[in-house]
């Protein structure tokens, strides 16, 4: 019991870490940092052909943004948007950074009027850490600021439920959010780490295949969200997006298939009901096939919307085995309701947002 208070303390700690860093700046004075958004304007290209020479020649018009919130929401977009903001700085003993949030844009382009000349910086997300201005997962551009005002131009691109959140950093503000962001990847690899070597442990002990399937469960899903996150392809295939974009897919149905054999295992489903087992084992092969499916069409729309019928399929299918198994009489399944409830919720609140049935928040956005 003192163990798992421990760990859930330490996963709580890194929680608090990974979000109370993502503060919002425009006003720049000394260390301080205030919202941006309010004083932002954006245009959505629906031509896809606007340039900077439009946007600097005011071929364009831009609209007001949100003045309650620091993040623009969009909701589900597939054209590029131009963000203008005036950045006012006071401050000039300090190296400002403009870091742009969350980090799935296809491409961001940043264009800074400095000294009657216009600098411009780019993110490609497709090319290499080589080629980025910092060799993080995270946007981060260095800021050439004027006295007074400065204005920026941004363009990003993203398919898909768009939501955007500028920040302006100083030097020593971008170190301590980049050493948070590696205290929570390292924190929440170090969690799945414990729960690793505690089900091993087990596994070694009773020879039950339930330890063996939640250990191959837990460490699928934690590929998943450092595939999501960017962080195996900064790590493991730098350069490779294309086999970054399959490995997301590939990642997500070992995680569902390896979720089926542990749920059969745990619940016992084979004993307490040989229809559901019937039923699992058809879920099973559906997920081998997805993954065949995925190794021979590639990242795809195709095989994005298996994939997602798939996942929901899943996940509604595990939970409500759960409860039947339960009312079928087998009372351990109560443990097994009680996480996976929760879980799956976060699961389903966070796909309904993905696909713009929600709007944005901190805890949709953030699941």
């Amino acid at each position: 019991m003192r163990t798992s208070i421990k760990i859930g303390l330490l996963f709580f700690y890194f929680f608090l870490v990974s979000f109370t860093s993502e503060s919002t700046t425009l006003i720049l004075d000394k260390d301080e940092i205030y919202p941006v958004l309010p004083k932002s304007l954006y245009y959505i290209d629906q031509s896809n052909k606007v340039t900077i020479q439009d946007v600097l020649n005011n071929k364009i018009k831009f609209q007001n943004g949100n003045s309650s919130s620091d993040t623009l929401d969009f909701g589900y977009i597939n054209k590029p948007i131009w963000i203008k903001c005036d950045v006012l700085n006071r401050n000039t003993n300090y190296k400002w950074f403009l870091n742009i949030s969350p980090i799935q844009f296809n491409y961001v382009h940043v264009y800074i009027n400095h000294k009657d000349s216009l600098i411009k910086k780019q993110f490609l997300r497709y090319k290499s850490f080589s080629h980025r201005e910092f060799r993080s997962r995270n946007i981060l551009f260095s800021l050439p600021l004027k006295i007074n005002k400065s204005t920026l131009f941004i363009k990003v691109h993203v398919v898909g439920n768009t939501t955007i959140s500028l920040n302006i950093r100083n030097g020593r503000n971008v170190e301590q959010y980049l050493k948070n962001d590696l205290m929570f990847i390292g924190g929440f690899a170090g969690l799945v780490l414990v729960l690793i070597v505690y089900n091993l442990f087990f596994l070694i002990l009773f020879h039950d295949k339930t330890y063996l399937f939640y250990i191959l469960y837990i460490f699928s899903n934690l590929l998943v969200w450092f595939a999501i996150g960017d962080i195996t392809y900064q790590y493991l295939w730098p350069g490779n997006f294309e086999l970054h974009l399959v490995s997301i897919l590939v990642f997500s149905a070992t995680t569902l298939l390896f979720l089926l054999f542990f749920s059969s295992q745990f619940l016992r489903i084979k004993q307490n009901s040989l229809k559901l087992y019937y039923y699992f084992f058809g879920l099973k092969i559906l997920t081998g096939v997805q993954i065949l499916l995925i190794l021979f069409f590639s990242f795809s729309t195709f095989t994005m919307i298996t994939g997602n019928i798939l996942n929901a399929m899943v996940i509604l299918s595990v939970l409500v085995s759960g409860y039947y198994i339960y009312f079928c009489g087998y009372k351990p399944a109560r443990f097994f309701i009680i996480a996976w409830t929760f879980y799956a919720t976060l699961l389903i609140g966070f796909n309904l947002y993905m696909f713009v049935f929600l709007p944005w928040s901190f805890l949709s956005g953030n699941e």
